[in-house]
C-alpha cells in the first residue's frame, strides 16, 4: 500500500503542484518504508521552500540521523532551536546527534540545558547518553 500511496501523491503533485502538505506526506511515507535518501531530499526541499517551517527541519534532522549523517542532523536540530529555542524534543535529538558525531562535550551541554527546560526528558536523555 505504501507504493500505491506514493504513486498517488506523485500524481497529485503532478496535477496540482508540489504543495507543502503533499511533500511532507510523501517524505514521511518514504522515511517509514526505508527510502531515507529520498525522504531527505523531500525534507530538504521543504526546508528550502519555507525556512521557518519547523517540521521540515525537525524531520530532516531525524532522517539525517537515521542515515548516519550526524553532523548534518545536528545542524537541522540547531535550526529548529533557532526557530523555537524551547523545543525540548529538538534539544533531545540535538544531543543524540552530537554524541553520535563524537561531540560529547556539546551533547553534555545540551543535556544540561534540557534539564532546565524539561527535567523528565533530560532524565531519559541521560539514560541514552550514559551521563
Amino acid at each position: 500500500q505504501s507504493e500505491r500511496a506514493l504513486d498517488l501523491l506523485d500524481r497529485a503533485m503532478g496535477m496540482g503542484g508540489p504543495s507543502r502538505d503533499l511533500i511532507m506526506e510523501r517524505a514521511m511515507r518514504r522515511f517509514r518504508i526505508g527510502r531515507t535518501e529520498a525522504a531527505i531530499e523531500d525534507f530538504e526541499a521543504l526546508a528550502r521552500r519555507d525556512p521557518h517551517f519547523l517540521p521540515a527541519h525537525f524531520n530532516l534532522g531525524v532522517t539525517l540521523g537515521a542515515a548516519g549523517h550526524y553532523h548534518e542532523a545536528a545542524a537541522s536540530f540547531g535550526r529548529v532551536l533557532e526557530i523555537d529555542p524551547d523545543h525540548a524534543r529538538a534539544l533531545f535529538h540535538l544531543a543524540l546527534a552530537q554524541r553520535a558525531a563524537g561531540l560529547t562535550g556539546m551533547a553534555r551541554s545540551q543535556c544540561e540545558r534540557l534539564g532546565r527546560l524539561d527535567p523528565g526528558l533530560a532524565v531519559e536523555l541521560r539514560s541514552f547518553l550514559g551521563f
